[in-house]
């Protein structure tokens, strides 16, 4: 029998998810469930897990850098990150970083089935948005594959809305090597602003051209 957290900060998604969970591995399997990062790290300290579902925008849970800290406590757990952040952007970040799967929220129930499905039987899954992205290779040229992994955690928290100062607090760096990355990240990415970034991470389109 399967054992599942689900952890999303809304009770709405995190009940939608376990229907659908049940769904596909049928009523036996085991449930928990966490609303926030604090709450989710007590559950795989206490718990052996097959698989998590997990949203990456909770509260005490702020960067993506989190994915690897769980693989720490629990290296055999299979991921699937379900989230609001455009999975053109944190997709592959993910997924490098240990992530069995990433979906977009939004899209739709069949493909978390399917999604769900595959890390059942222990197989990543990538969403067929994303298939061109993986597959592509040298002939995809990703500007989000440019930044490090420094880069990828002041990204995902100005897309949040966090300020400098919050970044500093929260990634525990001076204000000023916030401001660096952040200026580094917009050169790097070609971009003036945070709605700019929101932007290209939204429309940003992986390339079939050779």
């Amino acid at each position: 029998m399967l054992h599942v957290l689900i952890a999303d900060d809304h009770l709405a998604v995190r009940i939608g998810m376990m229907v659908l969970v049940k769904e596909v591995l049928g009523v036996s399997c085991k449930i928990d469930m966490a609303a926030e990062g604090t709450e989710l790290f007590k559950h795989l300290k206490a718990t052996r897990y097959d698989i998590l579902i997990t949203d990456l925008n909770m509260p005490d849970l702020n960067s993506t850098s989190f994915i690897k800290q769980i693989i720490s406590i629990q290296p055999e757990i299979r991921i699937l990150v379900v989230s609001v952040n455009p999975s053109n952007a944190f997709a592959k970040y993910c997924i490098r970083a240990g992530a069995f799967g990433y979906i977009q929220k939004g899209t739709d129930d069949n493909e978390i089935r399917n999604a769900i499905q595959n890390l059942a039987i222990g197989k990543k899954y990538i969403p067929e948005s994303q298939v061109n992205t993986f597959m592509a290779g040298e002939h995809y040229n990703n500007p989000f594959d440019t930044l490090s992994a420094r880069e990828q955690e002041v990204m995902f928290l100005l897309l949040k809305g966090n300020g400098l100062l919050e970044i500093s607090n929260i990634l525990d760096i001076a204000i000023t090597t916030a401001s660096t990355y952040k200026r580094r990240i917009f050169e790097k990415l070609n971009v003036a602003n945070t709605i700019e970034l929101k932007f290209l991470s939204e429309q940003q389109q992986p390339s079939t051209e050779k």
